[in-house]
This record gives structure tokens, C-alpha cells and sequence, in this order.
């Protein structure tokens, strides 16, 4: 029996080092989502830990040298030693109740009817054709800031920027602050002196964009529902999609972007920019076969509503026109943006907590209690 009680010792030495601090460190993190009145508590945790571990050793070597006894014998195998078991699952409720858990009270608000309104807008090439003046990229711009700054958009509304052309490009994620979004707006250019060394704005692909876009949110919205952003409060608002271009683009991959967007009841708003008659602008670009040289190419760009109305029309939004700078497009995005609204109902936390702690020490109390009777009964 002495060698036992020497490898207990043993065991129990290594646990206090070892199982004390990982048990300090670890048990507490399972329980990080929840706040505390008196966390400081927790330091009994190792010193339970240790307890555990001791009592499940020395009753596992006890069961193992245990006398032998005939199969009818009614010895019992774990004897009064077991109610250590029950008394170690009651010591941890205990100190869990005596750091005292609070649960963060919530209650349901009902949303200004704000929307996530996605913008995305063609920087190809062909916008800085100017058959619509000063050129369809400043046109494009200057229709957005203006309904930015509108009385369309309401406080709360979130806003985010995607740029493309045979590439899409996520410019910032969905966001309030209209003063972001229109800087990052203004920094959509084309180069004043014509060169483009990205070979890329010479080709426009909307599947990209339309992939793009949910793929974004869903990032977006999973990164704070996981608790990433603490700080923000995050609702899903409904989505309205308005892209901005010529139309012209050689992409045949729109059925599957598009029949996700019409079961995710996200609607896109097409609004074409330019004129059927068209235009031309000569850039140089670098050379495919070598991207040390550039050469000069010749542009030529008519608007195409073709892709534009089956965006539209696969996902039950509307298109427009914009051939010059006195158009009615104001209208048509408040229009879509209006129809878009609809309440929707969060839960927000109050910045208030409920104890429950009195919930998790009464168990173990009415348990030893309970086991006090019953001893006195038996006695």
C-alpha cells in the first residue's frame, strides 16, 4: 500500500505543476462570452483540478489491487470512496457559482427600415469615353456622389464599393459613414495621360463582379455575427445592387451568379452609361508579348444594354439609361432604394446582465442537503 500512496504523491506533484496551469488558463477561456461579478475565483480552479485528478488516481489503483472475490460476492467495487466523484462535480459548480455568471440581457428593436446598398461600378477602358459629357466615368461619379448626399439615404444605411472590369475589386466593406465611401469613390480614376499598364481594363466581365458580391457580404456578416466585432452591432438589412457601365463586355458565365442572387432576393439595378452612337479614345497599354513596351490602341465603345437588362431582369431589379447629364436617374435609385426598405427585427444587447449564479449554487446545496437527510434517516 505504501508504493500506491508513493505514486500518488508523485502523480499529484506533477498535476499541481503541470494540470494547475493549464487548468488556471484554459477553463476560464470556455467561458470567455460571459461576464463575471468576481472572476478572481477562478484561482480555485487548479486546486480543484488537482483534487480530481488525485481522487481518480488513487481510486483506479484501488480498484486495481483490490482483493479477489467470488463471482456471487456482493463486495462493493467503488464503496464510500465514490461519493468523492459526486463531491468533486459539486466543489466546481460551486466555485463556478461563486465567481458569480452574468447572462447579458437582450431585447428586440425593430430597424429604421435601413438598407445594405452595394454599388458597383465599371472602370474599364471605355468609361473614359466621352460621348456623355465630360466622359462617362465623371458622369458615373458625379451621379453617385449626388445621390450619396441625398436625403435617399437614410442614417444607418451602409454603403460598400466594388470596382471591376475583367477583375473585381471589393474598395471597402459595407459601412455608414457616407464620407468613407465617397473617398474611396473619388479615388476610382482613369489616367489622365491614357497609358493603363493593367492590360486588364480592356475587358469587362460581370460574372466576376456578381460572384464577388455575395461572397464579400457573407464574409462580411460572418466575421462580426462571430463576435470579431464586438463593438458593432450588425443586422441583416436587405440588399439593393446598382451597377454602373457601358455594357459591353464578353462574359457568357451569368446564369449561376445570377440564380443566387434571385434566391438570396438580392435585386441589381442596371444603369447603362453612354450613347448608342458611342465613341473612341486611343491609350497605349503594355504589349502582351512584351509588358516592357507599350503600344497604341484605338478604343471603340457603343453603350450595350443587352447584358445589363438580363442582370436586371434575372434578379428582379429594373435598368436605366443615362445618355447625357440631365437624365431622371436620381429617381430611378431612390425609386429602387424605397423599394427595397422593409423593418427588420435584431436583438440588441442592453448593457444590463442578469446574475444566475444563486441558480447554480442552489444545486449542489440542495444535493448535500439531500444527502445529510438521507444519512440521518439510514442512521
Amino acid at each position: 500500500m505504501s508504493k500506491i500512496k508513493t505514486l500518488g504523491l508523485v502523480f499529484i506533484l506533477i498535476a499541481i505543476i503541470v494540470g494547475g496551469y493549464f487548468a488556471k488558463i484554459y477553463w476560464p477561456s470556455w467561458l470567455k462570452d460571459i461576464t463575471y461579478a468576481h472572476a478572481q475565483y477562478f484561482g480555485f480552479t487548479p486546486l480543484l483540478f488537482v483534487a480530481v485528478v488525485g481522487v481518480v488516481f488513487l481510486l483506479f489503483f484501488k480498484l486495481r489491487k483490490r482483493p479477489q472475490h467470488a463471482r456471487d460476492s456482493r463486495q462493493k467495487t467503488g464503496g464510500p470512496d465514490s461519493i468523492w466523484i459526486l463531491f468533486s462535480v459539486l466543489t466546481g459548480v460551486m466555485i463556478l457559482a461563486l465567481v458569480g455568471p452574468k447572462l447579458d440581457i437582450f431585447t428586440m428593436v425593430q430597424s429604421q427600415d435601413n438598407v445594405n446598398i452595394v454599388w458597383g461600378v465599371d472602370r474599364s477602358v471605355s468609361q473614359a469615353v466621352t460621348d456623355v459629357p465630360p466622359s462617362r466615368q465623371e458622369l458615373m461619379i458625379k451621379e453617385i456622389t449626388t445621390f450619396v448626399n441625398s436625403p435617399a439615404i437614410r442614417g444607418g444605411d451602409r454603403l460598400t464599393l466594388f470596382t471591376f472590369s475583367e477583375k473585381s475589386n471589393w474598395r471597402m466593406p459595407l459601412s455608414d459613414d457616407r464620407g468613407e465611401f465617397l473617398d474611396k469613390l473619388h479615388e476610382v480614376e482613369q489616367p489622365k495621360d491614357r497609358v493603363y499598364y493593367d492590360r486588364s481594363q480592356l475587358y469587362t466581365y460581370f460574372g466576376r463582379l456578381l460572384t464577388h458580391i455575395p461572397e464579400a457580404l457573407a464574409m462580411q456578416a460572418g466575421f462580426f455575427q462571430k463576435g470579431s466585432g464586438e463593438s458593432v452591432s450588425w443586422n441583416n438589412y436587405p440588399t439593393v445592387v446598382f451597377i454602373l457601365s457601358d455594357g459591353e463586355c464578353i462574359d457568357d458565365s451569368l446564369v449561376t451568379p445570377l440564380s443566387y442572387l434571385a434566391k438570396q432576393n438580392i435585386k441589381v439595378y442596371t444603369i447603362g452609361i453612354g450613347t448608342l452612337d458611342g465613341g473612341s479614345i486611343t491609350v497605349k497599354v503594355p504589349k502582351e508579348e512584351d509588358p516592357n513596351k507599350l503600344e497604341q490602341i484605338r478604343v471603340i465603345s457603343k453603350l450595350n444594354m443587352r447584358s445589363l437588362d438580363i442582370i436586371s431582369e434575372a434578379t428582379g431589379g429594373k435598368s436605366y439609361v443615362v445618355s447625357g447629364p440631365s437624365s431622371q436617374v436620381q429617381n430611378f435609385m431612390a425609386a429602387a432604394v424605397s423599394g427595397a426598405r422593409r423593418p427588420t427585427l435584431s436583438l440588441v444587447k442592453t448593457g444590463e446582465a442578469q446574475n444566475f449564479w444563486w441558480n447554480l449554487l442552489a444545486f449542489p446545496a440542495f444535493v448535500i442537503v439531500l444527502l445529510i437527510v438521507i444519512k440521518f434517516v439510514r442512521s
